[in-house]
């Protein structure tokens, strides 16, 4: 394989990446309306990422990004995990509602951009 090749080749595997990210950038941020947790998943063997399910919410209606898997939100491993996860913890165990910003998408499912509590 030529240098020139390997380039082409590079320039085609980021080229996805890179509209993937432009995508996310301009997906319009929305608010889910106050609900109680009903689920939180988490899988420390995958980036510490959470999986969120609201009681009665449908994910499909708060999906701006247009992602594909709609059974819920997820919250990826960014320099705000360890709040946002503690801030649904808290709201779970005391039975608190809570308002998520939901913007683009993360692993195929809306991204939660940020978490309230009331």
């Amino acid at each position: 394989m030529n240098i020139f090749s390997r380039k082409v080749t590079g320039i085609a595997v980021l080229l996805p990446l890179l509209m993937q990210s432009e995508a996310h950038a301009q997906a319009t941020a929305v608010v889910t309306p106050w609900a109680t947790v009903q689920e939180i998943q988490t899988a420390l063997y995958r980036t510490n990422e959470i999986f969120v399910k609201l009681n009665g919410i449908d994910p499909s209606l708060y999906n701006p990004g247009g992602c594909t898997q709609v059974s819920g939100f997820r919250k990826s491993n960014d320099r705000d995990y360890d709040i946002g996860f503690e801030m649904l913890l808290q709201a779970t165990a005391t039975g608190r509602e809570v308002r998520l910003n939901i913007q683009g998408c993360h692993g195929m499912r809306p991204e939660i951009i940020g978490v309230q509590i009331r």
